[in-house]
């Protein structure tokens, strides 16, 4: 049976880290690009504004921003059995579980 933990026991990374992971993921995005191969979602970056070349999609710091700012603070991950339902984003919260499809 494989148990989700609600909380971690263990702190990967320092409250000092995260501004340094958040800059290096924005140079990461601007300069270096994501790949994508799927058609749908290349048009969609480039319909929001995002640069591309090839399937090589590169993100400004305005894009970021923007979609962090409309990204909701929790969200519900539904289980069948409704008291099993989890709220990600409550106080320090991590939810680990396999990553093998739809929870």
């Amino acid at each position: 049976m494989c148990a989700i933990r609600k909380k971690a026991r263990l702190q990967l990374i320092t409250e000092e880290d995260y501004p340094r992971i958040y800059e290096a993921s924005l140079k990461s995005s601007e300069q270096t690009g994501i790949v994508y191969h799927h058609q749908v979602t290349l048009d969609l970056f480039k319909k929001h504004g995002a640069e591309e070349n090839g399937n090589i999609v590169y993100f400004s710091l305005k894009m970021v921003e923007d979609a962090l700012e409309s990204a909701p603070s929790t969200f519900k991950f539904c289980a069948r059995n409704e008291s099993k339902s989890l709220i990600v984003g409550q106080e320090q919260d991590v939810v680990i579980g396999a990553n093998v499809g739809p929870v």
